[in-house]
């Protein structure tokens, strides 16, 4: 019997470190936006961010895999607030994913109360072809009053999905 742990111990074991390094930066990322948004100017009315719905996606092409159906409602929950987007949905795969991103806008047009942005989603997400898969995902986001709608589009994964439009529901608290 030997010492050493099998590949595929080992393997597993380096998924789970992964995931907790991961869990350990997202929530790292909460505590700094929180703090962040904490030491704001006391004259203005609280920033208390958004609360994020999962997805609605549809896939544009078929699948690698023959007979595969992807899951094309991604039922989930997040919040953003800062730039900080967390949350955790359940995955085109069927798979639970959890993500954290830094998202950078900028109006296309529109005023504070409504209008349509284009922007950037960086950072990574957890539940696909590797431990932590990193992401950059365009996004047009539509806004009036509280609420927003995102139109992000995920390219291509090989060997895994093809790519996808999705549509997220934010709403300011």
């Amino acid at each position: 019997m030997s010492a050493f742990p099998s590949t595929e111990h080992r393997d597993r074991l380096l998924a789970l470190l992964s995931a907790a390094v991961f869990a350990a930066a997202l929530a790292s990322l909460a505590c700094a936006a929180l703090l962040v948004g904490n030491a704001r100017a006391q004259d203005k009315p609280p920033d208390r961010g958004f609360i994020v719905s999962g997805f609605l996606s549809t896939h544009l092409g078929p699948s690698p895999h023959e007979g595969r159906q992807y899951n094309e409602r991604n039922i989930g929950l997040g919040y953003m607030r800062d730039e900080i987007a967390f949350g955790a949905y359940k995955n085109s795969l069927d798979r639970t994913s959890v993500y954290v991103a830094v998202e950078k806008r900028r109006r296309f047009f529109g005023e504070d109360g409504a209008g349509i942005d284009g922007g950037l989603l960086l950072g990574g997400v957890t539940g696909y072809k590797w431990a932590v898969t990193p992401l950059a995902l365009p996004e047009l986001v539509g806004y009036l009053g509280r609420n927003e709608v995102a139109l992000i589009y995920t390219p291509p994964i090989h060997g895994l999905t093809p790519a996808v439009i999705a549509v997220q529901y934010r709403r300011k608290l």
